[in-house]
């Protein structure tokens, strides 16, 4: 996967490995989904993560699974999943940095869906996220659009 950049032939070869190893496989799960998602498969890939999550409920890999899985969801267009997911994420890891991560990508889809104010107010409380440069400017530009907005009203 890594080396030949070759997902296709990877994913059967993970597979084998998960038969062998059993209940020590998550890993190997991962990479399986990870390979769905370079190859742009939302939908095999989120099924893929939601294995890894049933199959491996106590594996060190569940925030960024879970993390991942959202985003599967939100890019085969599943924003209600989506959401539901990235908000579990904040409820169940609320400290790390996969919920900042989660509260930023929910922030984005209250400005995807024109929620301009409440998207600005969720940008505004992501104290702690460590892109502060990223935040700044999506903060800039979306008070820019809300300003915009009242002027053309």
């Amino acid at each position: 996967k890594n080396r030949l950049d070759d997902c296709r032939q990877a994913i059967p070869i993970y597979q084998r490995l998960i038969e062998q190893v059993g209940e020590t496989g998550a890993s190997y799960q991962y990479e399986i989904a990870d390979c769905y998602t370079r190859l742009k498969n939302w939908s095999q890939a989120a099924i893929e993560f939601e294995a890894l999550l049933d199959s491996f409920p106590q594996s060190d890999l569940g925030s960024i699974t879970s993390y991942r899985l959202a985003e599967s969801w939100l890019l085969s267009n599943q924003r209600k999943k989506a959401h539901t997911g990235f908000e579990r994420i904040v409820r169940i890891y609320p400290k790390s940095q996969i919920a900042h991560e989660a509260r930023f990508r929910l922030a984005e889809m209250l400005e995807e869906d024109e929620h301009l104010r409440a998207a600005l107010q969720a940008y505004s409380e992501l104290t702690g996220y460590p892109r502060q440069d990223l935040l700044k400017q999506k903060i800039l530009h979306l008070k820019e659009r809300i300003s915009r907005k009242k002027k053309v009203l």
